[in-house]
């Protein structure tokens, strides 16, 4: 469980510092410079549009590069772009750079993605949190288990619920958003069979969510955007429910509403990336990450501590291993 990104960023500090000390020449790598004897700079590029979910994505970005530029002797350099229209033109302005790895962060426009990594043959990319597999002989793709995530959700809803019901509410009715809520609903349903799930999907950001929400039924809601916060928490607020946010720590900005946050290890798919980069062990391919690793967690801090009981902690923690171990599955909805 997450208790803050600072112990989160000493975890890793201390990884870095048990890591395998490298020498000034390194090993060639695996990917596309098998001919090279020694391992060329890295560029981290990730977005800051403005909002509070990329502002914070951002944030971690930036102390992520810190933190592995003063433990791994690789020039690494971050560059923050406000927006995705800019990708393109920046990676061909530093591909003409000594550049071995290019790490983007986040990225949502995968059309325009997969255009880019063709071009430049001779540098390897890292992709965290790609929406789909990107099958390009220079590029990794890590992808995150988004249906583990909710699956924990909906069985710490159900374990928290008093009312007996909880809800899935997105602004989006998709086919992706409908895998997510059908795998809160296997989540809530593991913990209690006899739980109810109310699966709101396509509301507006508006009264009429508040509305929604209110009339559910619902004591606890898994929120998939944040933008429907604002109603949300009217919606909390009239009719007693607790909320759980999503890809974005919210516990302390609103403390006993915000039950918890359902978050997404950006920063330790980093440290993964440039650890097996600076071994010489980078390759390309597609790579799944979720709760195994800790790569989707939840918080757990000062600010919802009083109401995460600990019985319903300990559950959770169990329902972790078993779906890591595969010894729970989440389904996928036949599409």
């Amino acid at each position: 469980m997450l208790t803050g990104l600072g112990k989160r960023l000493a975890l890793c500090s201390l990884l870095y510092a048990c890591a395998l000390t490298l020498a000034a020449a390194a090993s060639p790598q695996a990917g596309n410079h098998s001919a090279d004897t020694t391992i060329k700079p890295a560029v981290v590029i990730y977005f800051d549009d403005g909002t509070d979910i990329a502002h914070e994505h951002a944030t971690m970005a930036s102390r992520m590069v810190r933190e592995l530029a003063s433990n791994y002797p690789i020039p690494i350099r971050e560059i923050a772009l406000p927006n995705e229209t800019q990708l393109a033109a920046r990676i061909e302005k530093i591909a003409d750079e000594d550049i071995g790895l290019v790490l983007i962060v986040d990225p949502h426009d995968n059309d325009a993605l997969i255009k880019i990594p063709g071009l430049y043959p001779d540098i390897d990319f890292s992709i965290i949190g790609t929406s789909a597999p990107l099958y390009l002989t220079n590029v990794r793709a890590m992808h995150f288990r988004d249906q583990e995530g909710t699956f924990m959700m909906g069985a710490l809803a159900a374990l928290r619920t008093q009312s007996g019901t909880v809800a899935f509410v997105a602004k989006d009715d998709s086919p992706a958003m409908r895998n997510l809520a059908y795998g809160f609903l296997q989540g809530a349903k593991n913990a209690n069979p006899e739980i109810k799930v109310a699966q709101l999907l396509g509301l507006k950001t508006d009264g009429s969510a508040a509305k929604a929400m209110k009339e559910s039924g619902a004591d606890i809601l898994f929120l998939q955007d944040e933008e429907l916060i604002a109603p949300a928490v009217q919606s909390a607020q009239a009719a007693h429910q607790y909320l759980i946010a999503n890809n974005h720590d919210l516990t302390a900005t609103y403390p006993g509403i915000v039950l918890t946050s359902l978050l997404k290890h950006y920063d330790l798919a980093m440290y993964q990336t440039f650890r097996s980069y600076s071994r010489g062990e980078w390759k390309p391919g597609s790579q799944t990450m979720g709760i195994g690793n800790g790569f989707i967690d939840y918080v757990l801090a000062g600010a919802n501590k009083n109401i995460l009981p600990k019985e319903t902690v300990e559950q959770i923690e169990t329902t972790k291993d078993f779906v890591s171990q595969g010894l729970v599955q989440v389904n996928t909805l036949v599409q």
